[in-house]
């Protein structure tokens, strides 16, 4: 049985951008998206469930128990298909990142599916596991001073994983182009791979809509600037996890690099 690629989304702290950048890269890849994220306003909020509804978590139980069939997963036109969140994940403790692992691992190879990661910013065993599994590990980033000394701090402790940055919200005023040397150091000595940057759309976190901007038909212009940008950033996660790409992803990178 074929094991699918796991894509993780970390970042070390939140507000950057790093459920929005999981909702849409599991859209663009035909994947599962797995919420790990406990905290209210993740992809589990976003797709339109809620935690409160279950009294029994399949992801809990699997990931306690670590061995059974793989949760069943939420599908809908135009949003990813998901493995909600539980509140309960944040009081898990004593399991060891292996689990994760070897859970998240299962679980491909079930679902016959690729796997997007969503994780709770900063560390912790679900975090570790799921950086740990994951052929790609994407990490957004936005240019600010606090934002890049904990991703200097992030990078420490995890240059051994297979990291992708995602530069988000950037928008090239002058403070950002100012810190680019300081990403540009980070890169050098981590030997990092850059994806093009996520622009700026402040209306995005107020959005009404449940539907990935990857999967919204008849889009308007702002819509379809914004999915073209996170669906090229699929196109590299595709390239580094072996996903053959499709003609539209084809497409895009013709663009990306014209």
């Amino acid at each position: 049985m074929r094991t699918w690629p796991i894509v993780t989304v970390a970042s070390p702290k939140g507000g950057i951008g790093k459920t929005t950048l999981a909702f849409e890269l599991a859209g663009a890849l035909g994947a599962v998206l797995v919420d790990l994220d406990w905290d209210g306003g993740g992809a589990t909020g976003r797709w339109g469930d809620s935690p409160e509804r279950r009294v029994r978590s399949a992801l809990l139980t699997g990931l306690v128990l670590g061995f059974g069939p793989a949760p069943g997963f939420l599908s809908a036109d135009g949003r990813p298909g998901l493995v909600p969140s539980d509140t309960r994940l944040a009081e898990l403790t004593g399991i060891e990142p292996g689990r994760v692992i070897d859970r998240l691992t299962a679980w491909s190879r079930e679902w016959g599916r690729p796997v997007v990661v969503d994780t709770h910013p900063g560390t912790g065993a679900l975090s570790d596991g799921a950086i740990a599994a994951a052929q790609c590990v994407v990490v957004p980033m936005v240019l600010g001073g606090m934002e890049l000394a904990a991703l200097a701090s992030f990078l420490r402790m995890r240059a051994d994983f297979p990291l992708l940055l995602v530069p988000n919200r950037f928008a090239g005023r002058v403070r950002e182009r100012r810190l680019l040397r300081q990403l540009w150091n980070l890169t050098q000595t981590y030997k990092l791979e850059v994806a093009p940057p996520i622009g700026d759309h402040p209306w995005l976190p107020h959005r009404g809509r449940r539907a990935a901007l990857v999967l919204t038909h008849s889009p308007g212009s702002q819509v379809t600037t914004a999915a073209d940008e996170f669906r090229i950033v699929a196109d590299v996660v595709r390239q580094k996890v072996g996903l053959v790409p499709s003609v539209s992803s084809a497409n895009s990178l013709e663009v990306a690099h014209a």
